[in-house]
């Protein structure tokens, strides 16, 4: 059991960690001042690499984590794992109930600039509200990766 759920694991981290350079260079390359329907596609493709890969790699590597700190004796023993655990649950909360309903609604004003032929001045409030929330969930995956890696004692004794 204990392998099942490090395979799937790992899994649900290379699906979170691997969407987020896609995910950036999709935001990168699409450009409002070209073809609308090129724009629109770019974004969409987007959204549903967010709502699709970043997300559902979020969630399996938030709940086999937690289940393998379960199966290892328990998160609350280690410091260093309930520190990481409350990174994951803030990277799961601002993905879930920021980034993702952000990217459906740049999705949604890209379509729209399809039909009307003009980009609602909304979309560039929206990449401005996302790219902040999109570093801070980078960085915390980071340091979730770091203390994953390093297993600092965090002033506990050995």
């Amino acid at each position: 059991m204990s392998k099942a759920l490090r395979l799937l694991h790992l899994i649900g981290v290379c699906l979170f960690v691997g969407s987020i350079p896609a995910h950036i260079l999709l935001g990168a390359v699409a450009d409002p001042a070209g073809d609308p329907v090129t724009f629109a596609a770019t974004i969409a493709g987007k959204d549903l690499l967010t709502r699709t890969l970043t997300l559902a790699g979020l969630v399996i590597a938030g709940v086999t984590g937690v289940a393998l700190a379960f199966a290892r004796g328990g998160v609350l023993s280690r410091r260093w794992l309930r520190v990481k655990v409350l990174l994951v649950a803030l990277a799961a909360l601002n993905g879930g109930l920021l980034l993702t309903p952000i990217a459906g609604e740049m999705a949604m004003l890209a379509a729209r600039a399809v039909d009307t032929g003009v980009l609602d001045p909304a979309f560039a409030k929206l990449t401005a509200r996302e790219a902040p929330l999109g570093a801070l969930n980078l960085v915390l995956i980071v340091a979730v990766l770091a203390l994953a890696v390093w297993r600092p004692r965090l002033g506990e004794k050995r």
